[in-house]
């Protein structure tokens, strides 16, 4: 709420505004964990002070929001503040760079012939590839681009026979390579100058890695040299905006964080931008399947200006609190084409808080869960299972198991995770055998075992028995454990698919993000005797209330056959490439059938059919004056496919309309048509504003005029006019 309060007055959203794409809302989610962290801090200061007016502030810890926290009290005079060697309060204070000596001759020679024999071996790898990318782009075949991340994987299997495989994404993958269209994949985080990567990368033949954006598809913008001084200019005057906590004014420090995230964050994407345009041009892709939406602003942005279609697939929890989802309808928010959600409760969501319109939201179910066999044969096969995961995780015989899935946050690890394990498994656990399952983007142990055994020493009793997991079969686990324990984590959700015993963290009330408890799927915990007596009598939840559950928030059967079918009947529909051409006297007919076709004359001011011989020398006197009206008709695989129309209204205005041949609509064609005629037309007219007027109930047609830029206008006197019981919406855009 703060935040949003802030943005709105600082109006955030066209301030990170770039040809029309408003990089606002990427930027967000970061600032939302930003800020939640500083009042955390706040909230521990405020204790300290207990009442004080003002205190002194020693800060000596490396914790960027505490040096944040306490400048602001500093400034307001709340705080005299002191830093000490090891809080780093000045960012661009560098660390001295050690100095070596000059190596010898032998030394140097060796480094030479390195570096050529390095240079020479990439060298190879790249031609390899351009060879691929080469082969890849000649298909005759609608080519679907799947962004995977080869860093965020799941993994499959018992044991030793582990396999991995994109959670989100790896069972379409192998429905699509199943079904005959073998996706090209872009390989996330994958660089084929890594010699780790490299043997992968090279087993695959549609594979492309990422790290081609770096080298092939690289190039300068020119446009990017301009970008510091853009950004300077549209953040003018942000730190005079205050945000106040608590009598503490954080605006300067937030703007600050906005600045460093247009340096950086931003200048990244414009870049990446740049790059993923010159890929899709050179693949021509279908459609592009991928997840993780919100950061892929770059590929949305650059698809949606090729009339390609993208589709998502959900890779987390949503609920209607989400930072990353909390946010309103409105063209400069660039969207998947479709995004495939788990359950109803998800579209919900989507629909009410996240800006997506009716069309934009598909329930498919989870892909995730067709990854692997998450469900034994029979009561035998499962205990075998147990037995096995008790054996390769060494737990004790007579022993349970708690499984504890983690963090990724590190704000939310560092304060809620570790209040929780000191609350809940502060104390003796006799019996229990604790299983930490990682959170697939944390990169390290975590704090988890040091927390519990300083726990244990400070109040002498036996720490429990611990095990730390990453590469493991969740669902398998889950299926072996007596009880998993959760905060703020999406495997709450998969254990009640699974049917394991579901305690939640009641420590605090942000934890249960999806009313868990008020559905009856997860037990309550506050303490860490409520977790013992759970344990004592581990039974799972009430099968009539896990079955309203998953009824809301999972739709069963073939996700994936669900996603594979539209990409399938998207993909080869907008695959072909759309131009435009000026309109002559020869279109005459084509023009003529479009304008009278049913659909086009309801959504027209005068419904009536248009005369043949009316038309003739309205076509005549448009096409003779170039100054006032310029027509287009858009072609695709060699036949006409619509037409777009700019008339002039004014000095710098001209109307636009656009109409689809019907044979040809819902492929997606009509926003790359409406781009191109925009560009045709800026360059023809010297950089004008454009007007639209669109009937109040043609809801797609207002959509595909609001993506491409274009906002509610006030309504000209004498020209809103009335048809029937419905009136019209004026929309502009400036160019």
């Amino acid at each position: 709420m703060r935040l949003d309060e802030w943005a709105g007055r600082a109006r955030m959203i066209e301030r990170l505004a770039v040809d029309d794409v408003s990089h606002w809302y990427p930027a967000r989610e970061k600032l939302w964990n930003w800020l939640h962290e500083r009042l955390l801090w706040r909230s521990v200061v405020a204790q300290l002070m207990s009442g004080r007016r003002s205190i002194e502030l020693v800060v000596d810890v490396d914790e960027p929001a505490l040096v944040d926290v306490a400048r602001a009290l500093g400034a307001g005079g709340r705080a005299e503040v002191s830093f000490g060697d090891r809080a780093r309060p000045d960012p661009a204070v560098s660390e001295p760079v050690p100095m070596g000596g000059r190596p010898g001759p032998f030394r140097r020679w060796v480094e030479w012939r390195s570096r050529r024999a390095r240079t020479k071996e990439l060298r190879r790898r790249e031609r390899l590839l351009a060879d691929r990318v080469t082969s890849l782009a000649g298909s005759s075949e609608a080519v679907i681009l799947v962004l995977s991340h080869m860093g965020l994987r799941q993994r499959i299997g018992p044991g030793a026979d582990l396999r991995s495989a994109d959670p989100n994404l790896g069972s379409t993958i192998d429905l699509l390579r199943a079904d005959g269209r073998a996706p090209v994949v872009v390989g996330l985080g994958s660089d084929h100058r890594s010699d780790d990567d490299w043997p992968g990368i090279l087993s695959d033949d549609r594979l492309l890695p990422a790290s081609l954006l770096l080298t092939r598809w690289a190039g300068r913008d020119e446009a990017l040299a301009q970008a510091p001084d853009w950004m300077l200019a549209a953040l003018a005057g942000l730190e005079d905006i205050p945000l106040d906590v608590d009598g503490v004014d954080l605006g300067p420090a937030l703007a600050a964080e906005v600045r460093a995230f247009a340096a950086g964050g931003l200048l990244t994407t414009l870049r990446q931008l740049t790059r993923v345009r010159r890929l899709l041009d050179e693949i021509r892709p279908g459609a592009i399947l991928l997840s993780h939406e919100g950061i892929r602003i770059a590929w949305l942005s650059a698809a949606r200006e090729r009339g390609i279609p993208t589709l998502a697939v959900q890779h987390g929890v949503i609920y209607p609190t989400h930072p990353g989802y909390r946010r309103e309808h409105a063209p400069s928010l660039v969207l998947p084409t479709r995004t495939f959600v788990f359950g109803d409760y998800e579209r919900r969501v989507l629909l009410e808080h996240g800006g997506y319109l009716g069309d934009e939201v598909v329930v498919s179910g989870s892909p995730r869960l067709q990854l692997g066999a998450h469900e034994p044969a029979d009561a035998g096969e499962l205990a075998a299972e147990r037995s096995a995961v008790r054996r390769e995780l060494g737990i004790a015989d007579g022993d349970r198991i708690l499984v504890v899935s983690t963090v990724f946050v590190p704000f939310v690890r560092q304060f809620y995770f570790a209040h929780v394990l000191e609350r809940l498994l502060g104390g003796p656990l006799p019996g229990i055998h604790v299983v930490f399952k990682l959170h697939p983007g944390e990169d390290d142990e975590g704090p988890y075992r040091a927390l519990l055994d300083g726990l244990a020493a400070a109040g002498a009793y036996p720490a429990p028995p611990m095990t730390i997991v990453r590469d493991v079969d969740l669902y398998r686990l889950l299926r072996a454990a007596d009880a998993h324990l959760g905060f703020h984590s999406t495997v709450l959700t998969d254990a009640v698919i699974v049917g394991t015993l579901n305690l939640i963290a009641a420590t605090q009330a942000y934890g249960d993000l999806l009313g868990y408890v008020a559905a009856g799927v997860a037990r309550p915990i506050k303490d860490i005797a409520d977790l013992r007596a759970a344990l004592a009598d581990p039974r799972p939840a009430d099968g009539a209330a896990r079955s309203a559950f998953l009824a809301d928030h999972l739709r069963p059967g073939d996700a994936s056959g669900r996603i594979v079918a539209t990409v399938r009947s998207v993909a080869g529909r907008v695959a072909e490439t759309v131009m435009i051409l000026p309109a002559t006297a020869d279109d005459e007919a084509i023009l003529l059938d479009w304008a009278n076709e049913p659909e086009t004359r309801r959504a027209s001011g005068d419904r009536a059919e248009i005369p043949v011989t009316t038309h003739g020398d309205w076509l005549a006197r448009r096409l003779a004056e170039p100054s006032e009206c310029r027509i287009w008709i858009g072609r695709s695989a060699g036949r006409p496919i619509g037409v777009v129309r700019f008339d002039r209204r004014g000095d710098r205005s001209f109307e636009v309309s656009i109409t689809i041949a019907p044979e040809v609509r819902g492929r997606g064609l009509s926003a790359a048509l409406l781009d191109l005629g925009l560009m045709a037309a800026r360059e023809a007219f010297d950089g004008p504003g454009f007007t639209a007027r669109v009937r109040a109930d043609n809801a797609r047609s207002r959509t595909l005029f609001e993506r491409a830029g274009f906002r509610p206008a006030p309504s000209e006197v004498g020209d809103v006019g009335e048809v029937g019981e419905v009136g019209w919406v004026h929309l502009e855009v400036d160019r």
